[in-house]
């Protein structure tokens, strides 16, 4: 267990510290004084101040005085932190005085402060052996234990703490903490319910044994906890805002929302985070429209921070499905809730952000660009705002707005590789083949320690030059690409392919298509891939295993279409029409494909 868990701040350490000295320098000398003789105690002021002013004339000084200057030079050092000049006047101070523990707990501290763990333990229990019900000697001699993961140990001292001299907070927690580290979960409890008997409640301890609790799955008991907090404080609102929170964790839905009216019956105002909570319950119970104005009346709060409102939506983003009836209503709600962030937050591009991508699931493209534009407006040195947005736009197929976004993303990051990629990908998309080529090449200078990303720059050069007829130069360009990533699926996936177009280089080919589907063995383009080649090889049966795997649970006319091409070769007519019938219905125009099975129908 680290030390900062049991040791206060630097500034606290040497304010502590000068008290210390002050303590500690009393200490010594009630220690001291109640060893010297009883001549020595009658003596008055007057009279010990010629014996001091005696001694170092006649050589004889007193050892307890010795030991006490020694000592009080120590100190001087210590509070300085010059720990290894503070040992040595420690060591005189014990010399000259064997039995003050004091000085032995000063040199266990000098070198627990050097981290000399060992040498800091056998002094702490030196000063413990000697004055066994010292708090401060206990204590340090726990911390030391502990940093020693003598966990045992620590935990006796401590309980010798408890036991002899009383309980304080700090000691409780330490030995709660203690338990914690040793997975004594039940112990740790009962230390808290110790404490909390002795000193009261203690809403952090409250929160820490409900923490304990769900651990041991006993959501009961972590519930209780809560209860006391409210019914010992029941005008702190907060403790019931936690009591709710963990409520609704624990899918405590009645219990949450009972609480939740509770509030809203007693207070005229409170927290905007009450309605995201009702908003939680009205989901669980399907209450849509309630659902919708409580997470309204939340989002038109300033007080619930954005960020708390964007991850609620990005996650309503990530699990609403676009091709069902409940998940169209949950786009347009948060699309409803994007609006009303634009409206509160002006000046945030996130908001505007968030906006777009819903604006975008529901392909309402023209709206979700515009958003994009406004957010990159209020915030054009966001640079995973333009990638984000330029990918968008390619995946929505919106290629020349992922063309200008790029664009004006590279005035503000021209030292950003993948803008250059995308850029590229951009130009590629809209046939514009040289801008993509001069991007790329660009973008691939200024790739270092990336073989990945260099990969990809070579494979998209690669279907460039393929598309160019510049086979020569596509070839190199997956070639580098491979040599950079080994199993980059998209250049083995179209190396491999557009060799088996050309009837070129056909060992390769199948190299590559092996690879592929060892990698992506579920893949159907890319059994298709290799069955292709297999199929240009002439070795129709091995390409049969491959193209009817890839046919079976696709909607590819292509692939469809493939396997129909090899149960012909494999003297399948009949099968071979019916999967090309198969593929006409996935791809009703292909008038190729029409004729082939007008021909072999005929014959």
């Amino acid at each position: 267990m680290k030390n900062d868990k049991f040791i206060n701040s630097h500034f606290s350490r040497r304010l502590a510290m000068f008290l210390l000295f002050c303590v500690l320098a009393i200490s010594f000398s009630d220690a001291t004084a109640q060893r010297r003789n009883k001549k020595d105690r009658k003596k008055d002021k007057k009279e010990q101040s010629k014996v001091i002013q005696k001694e170092p004339i006649d050589g004889q000084v007193d050892n307890t005085l010795l030991a006490e200057q020694a000592f009080f030079e120590g100190m001087k050092e210590y509070i300085k932190e010059e720990y290894k000049r503070a040992i040595p006047y420690f060591e005189e101070s014990l010399k000259n005085d064997g039995n003050n523990p004091t000085a032995y707990y000063q040199i266990s501290l000098c070198y627990y402060r050097m981290n000399n763990l060992q040498e800091a333990l056998m002094y702490a229990m030196e000063a413990k052996k000697m004055e066994n019900e010292n708090f401060y000697f206990l204590s340090h001699l726990a911390t030391v234990q502990l940093d020693m993961r003598m966990l045992d140990a620590a935990e006796r001292t401590y309980k010798q703490i408890l036991a002899k001299i009383g309980g304080d907070e700090v000691t409780y927690l330490n030995l709660a903490a203690l338990y914690i580290e040793m997975n004594e979960y039940k112990k740790a409890i009962q230390v808290y319910d110790r404490m909390e008997k002795e000193l009261g409640l203690n809403q952090n301890v409250i929160r820490q044994k409900q923490i304990l609790y769900l651990q041991m799955q006993d959501t009961e008991s972590a519930i209780n906890e809560g209860e006391k907090l409210i019914l010992e404080f029941p005008g702190v609102i907060d403790f019931r805002l936690a009591q709710i929170e963990l409520l609704l964790n624990q899918k405590r839905y009645p219990d949450a929302e009972l609480l939740l009216n509770g509030i809203i019956k007693e207070q005229e105002e409170f927290p905007a985070q009450v309605h995201l909570m009702f908003a939680q319950v009205y989901h669980q119970q399907e209450k849509s429209e309630q659902e919708v104005e409580s997470l309204k009346k939340a989002f038109q709060s300033k007080e619930i921070p954005l960020d708390s409102k964007l991850n609620l939506l990005m996650g309503l983003y990530q699990n609403a499905n676009p091709n069902t009836e409940k998940g169209q209503k949950t786009i347009d709600m948060s699309s409803g809730l994007a609006q009303t962030l634009t409206q509160i937050h002006p000046k945030e591009s996130s908001s505007f952000g968030v906006l777009g991508d819903f604006l975008l699931k529901q392909k309402k493209y023209k709206e979700a660009f515009e958003a994009y534009a406004t957010a990159l407006k209020n915030d054009p040195n966001n640079y995973s705002l333009w990638e984000r947005t330029t990918q968008l736009a390619l995946e929505s197929q919106n290629y020349e707005y992922a063309i200008s976004t790029s664009e004006d993303a590279l005035e503000y990051f021209p030292n950003q590789p993948n803008l250059w990629f995308l850029n590229g990908v951009a130009y590629m998309s809209s046939t514009k083949n040289e801008e993509a080529i001069t991007s790329l090449e660009q973008g691939k200078k200024m790739v270092f320690n990336n073989p990945e990303l260099l990969s990809q720059f070579e494979s998209q050069l690669g279907d460039i030059y393929y598309k160019d007829k510049n086979y020569k130069k596509a070839d190199e360009a997956y070639e580098k690409a491979l040599k950079q990533n080994p199993n980059n699926a998209h250049a083995l996936n179209n190396y491999a392919y557009y060799l088996s177009l050309r009837e070129e280089k056909m060992e390769r080919a199948t190299e590559l298509g092996a690879r592929l589907v060892k990698l992506y063995p579920n893949n159907a383009t890319y059994l298709d891939t290799y069955g292709w080649v297999l199929f240009i090889k002439q070795d129709y049966k091995e390409a049969e295993k491959y193209l009817s795997l890839a046919a079976l649970n696709t909607r590819s006319a292509t692939i469809v279409e493939h396997h129909g091409d090899v149960l012909l070769e494999l003297g399948k007519k009949q099968e071979a029409i019916l999967e090309w019938k198969r593929a006409l219905e996935l791809d009703a125009g292909n008038k190729l494909l029409k004729q082939k099975i007008e021909k072999y129908v005929e014959n």
